[in-house]
């Protein structure tokens, strides 16, 4: 059992899910980023009272960086510019382990400095990428790969997989704990499955005026029962994915058959775009998709961008 354990941690595989993973997920912070730039809120989101949005000095523990060089609009920037340049450097695949670790802490010190704009997406996005300071996501897909081969070394064939698999344990935890936490009567069969019926016609949250799913309101039903059954069967990912090629028995061999991990991941992906489509919630969406690389074997990956190149080379052509 010991001995089963230490092998599956220490599996290796080929680099690019989690090189895809990295240049998603920092894709996704530097799109955030610019976007309170774009908005006018730099640096006025972070900075202290009456010069800003900040709450730095209102709580017992003021932010380090505060400390350090003062509660200012200067130094609210300058935080707000490392954590630039270190996601587009995670991004890029340069400096990786470094560039992680500063955007990490960085970001953390400007959730600190506005504890009111920090979102539960942007707490997972954090972890993930401290997870990917301590693996190889820069073997393939970056600036530090590409240095390897101007230099004539061999290219990386496999890393570690444990850092993905990790984020996979991670990201199936947020949905499943996600389902414990619907204290609401509207998420279950006893309270009419109503909740996104009224969730959509939020007006602090929604994109279109309240009471327009009046009309479609069975469809809001059953898109309250899905989002449960995503949630809820969340943890079966993890077989799901191991055993998706061979092994697990009779059970994973019909839900190979079947396509029912297929199935699974198309239904989350549905779910995050129609969150996007209807509800105002900034990154989330986009944040959750970018972790739904781990899911897929290196394998896959090198498959799917084969069949992109591949349709890109005949829309060339033609």
């Amino acid at each position: 059992m010991i001995e089963r354990w230490v092998d599956f941690w220490d599996r290796r595989e080929g680099p690019e899910s989690l090189a895809l993973t990295r240049i998603l997920v920092a894709l996704v912070i530097v799109i955030d980023l610019g976007s309170a730039l774009a908005l006018g809120l730099v640096p006025e989101l972070w900075a202290p009272p009456p010069l800003g949005l900040g709450h730095v000095g209102l709580s017992e523990s003021p932010p380090l960086i505060s400390g350090l060089f003062g509660a200012s609009s200067g130094t609210a920037l300058a935080l707000y510019v490392l954590c630039v340049v270190s996601a587009v450097a995670v991004l890029a695949g340069f400096a990786l382990r470094p560039a992680a670790l500063v955007l990490a802490i960085a970001s953390a010190e400007l959730a600190r400095l506005a504890p009111d704009g920090e979102r539960a997406v942007d707490v997972v996005l954090r972890i993930a990428v401290l997870v990917l300071a301590c693996s190889r996501a820069d073997a393939c897909f970056s600036v530090a790969s590409w240095f390897r081969a101007r230099r004539g070394e061999r290219r990386v064939d496999e890393v570690p997989a444990w850092p993905r698999q990790l984020l996979m344990i991670q990201l199936v935890w947020v949905y499943f704990s996600a389902a414990q936490n619907r204290g609401g009567a509207a998420w279950w069969p006893w309270g009419d499955f109503a909740a996104l019926a009224q969730v959509l016609s939020d007006p602090h949250y929604a994109r279109f005026a309240p009471g327009w799913t009046a009309g479609v309101y069975p469809l809001t039903q059953v898109a309250t029962a899905l989002t449960m059954a995503f949630e809820l069967c969340a943890p079966l990912l993890i077989p799901l994915t191991l055993f998706e090629r061979a092994g697990g028995g009779r059970v994973f061999e019909l839900a190979r058959r079947f396509h029912v991990r297929s199935a699974y991941l198309a239904l989350g992906v549905c779910l995050h775009l129609g969150i996007f489509a209807t509800l105002r919630l900034g990154i989330f969406s986009f944040g959750m998709l970018a972790l739904f690389t781990v899911l897929f074997d290196p394998v896959e990956v090198k498959r799917l961008l084969a069949f992109v190149r591949g349709v890109a080379a005949r829309g060339a052509v033609q």
